[in-house]
């Protein structure tokens, strides 16, 4: 409340995991001190040509101070009884703390307490909209394109991890999405913390990456199906980047070292959005060129 008394502008919030009652019985008290400050758990409003929605997926399980992602009843049937007054050429945006899935393929999900358990429901909700799903909680940046009117954007975390490093789990810079709306066209892009706009990637150089000491590597935290990366040497392309599965280097260091991290539930994770290429001439600039889906170039040495 504090920290955003100087904003001028409206803030909406999302309950999330930390801003829970765990002291209660049920799911139904846990976020009531949350609602005495903010007011519902559950919430929509419109702007322009957006439906904006507000939904509590963290339920609380009476047990400890555990929980689960999950949509109860009550909450769907106000979702119903919201979508009902909502027309199928309006964009939705939702809001929710914990990510329905970290998969495209929700076919693919197991059950998980960090995660939506009743997804298939969820997401049977927006057919017919155009909908983008915002969620935070994992500490990484991932984005799924579940459909093509159906994407859900997980943020990496404002406090890295866990105020105990600079970046997220994934390498990602501890920062923030922003989201620009014109009608009902959206776009967005993560803005990393004390860097400008442009910065979109971190690059490694040969021999600086466990799993391909040969070749250039980039990681590209905001990265989706039509974004493009490319290898440039002397200005020019080279080579299609090729995406893997594996750990930012950075990252997989800090996470490791108990000093830095202190949290012993705090361990390295691989990420989805990191690139590779190998050279094909010695000592050559090199530089990696990422386009994004809409068009914006970046550039950055490799050093």
């Amino acid at each position: 409340i504090d920290a955003v008394k100087p904003l001028d502008w409206p803030i909406y919030r999302a309950i999330g995991n930390h801003d829970m009652t765990y002291s209660g019985r049920t799911f139904e008290t846990s976020y009531r001190t949350f609602e005495n400050y903010f007011g519902p758990n559950h919430f929509s409003y419109d702007c322009g040509d957006v439906h904006y929605i507000f939904i509590d997926d963290n339920f609380y399980t009476g047990y400890g101070i555990n929980y689960i992602g999950y949509v109860p009843e009550n909450t769907f049937k106000w979702l119903e009884n919201d979508l009902a007054y909502v027309s199928k050429d309006k964009l939705l945006v939702v809001f929710m703390h914990i990510p329905s899935a970290l998969v495209s393929d929700i076919e693919k999900t197991k059950f998980d307490p960090d995660l939506m358990t009743n997804v298939r429901q969820f997401h049977a909700m927006f057919e017919g909209y155009d909908t983008h799903l915002i969620s935070g909680h994992t500490h990484f940046n991932l984005n799924m394109e579940y459909s093509d009117r159906l994407m859900e954007h997980n943020t990496a975390a404002a406090c890295g991890t866990w105020w105990k490093t600079e970046e997220c789990m994934d390498g990602a810079p501890r920062g923030y999405a922003v989201y620009e709306v014109d009608g009902t066209k959206l776009k967005w892009y993560y803005k990393s913390s004390g860097y400008p706009r442009d910065y979109q990637m971190r690059t490694y150089a040969p021999g600086q990456v466990e799993e391909f000491p040969e070749d250039v590597v980039a990681n590209v935290w905001n990265y989706d199906s039509h974004w493009k990366v490319e290898l440039l040497e002397n200005g020019k392309k080279t080579a299609d980047m090729v995406k893997f599965t594996g750990y930012d280097p950075i990252s997989k260091a800090h996470c490791s070292d108990r000093a830095v991290v202190v949290y012993e539930w705090i361990w390295p994770i691989t990420n989805e959005h990191m690139f590779h290429a190998t050279p094909k001439f010695k000592d050559s600039h090199r530089q990696v060129r990422v386009t994004d889906r809409f068009g914006n170039v970046y550039i950055s040495d490799v050093k």
